[in-house]
């Protein structure tokens, strides 16, 4: 029997990619303590997916990630070419599906603080609405009373 050769980045990118939607369609009849090893496994592809990403020079880097039974939860950060942040977004498991949110660099910190304390999706994300009409509100009276 003859050794396979090793596969390409983009290759083992779609594979990566087959094998978290395989997950994803099992995630939805799985039992519970079998959705935390899916989840867990998800995280892991995703992290590896990070991995070819950045030695192909691509730019998305995960800064935080985290997975407990309470929630599942990471930061990732989007590079520009030139190595610059160029914006960052909070990633999620909901009902068997990968979500992500646009982050402020501002709230970066917080976030990872409440990923790491165990916060529940829905939280962070009632968190980050909040501070998004925060940040509107205090923009439209800046604007008005020019």
């Amino acid at each position: 029997m003859c050794m396979p050769k090793e596969q390409s980045p983009e290759s083992r990118m779609t594979a990566i990619w087959q094998e978290q939607q395989r997950l994803v369609s099992e995630l939805k009849d799985a039992n519970p303590a079998r959705q935390l090893q899916i989840q867990a496994e998800i995280v892991s592809l995703s992290e590896e997916q990070s991995q070819l990403l950045q030695e192909a020079g691509e730019v998305n880097c995960f800064i935080f990630s985290s997975s407990s039974p309470r929630g599942t939860g990471w930061i990732e950060e989007e590079r520009n070419f030139d190595g610059s942040v160029r914006q960052y977004r909070y990633g999620y498991y909901q009902n068997g599906k990968s979500n992500r949110r646009y982050v402020s660099k501002f709230l970066v910190a917080d976030v990872q603080q409440m990923i790491a304390s165990g916060a529940k999706p829905p939280a962070i994300l009632e968190f980050l609405e909040k501070a998004k009409a925060r940040a509107t509100a205090s923009s439209t009276r800046v604007t008005t009373s020019s």
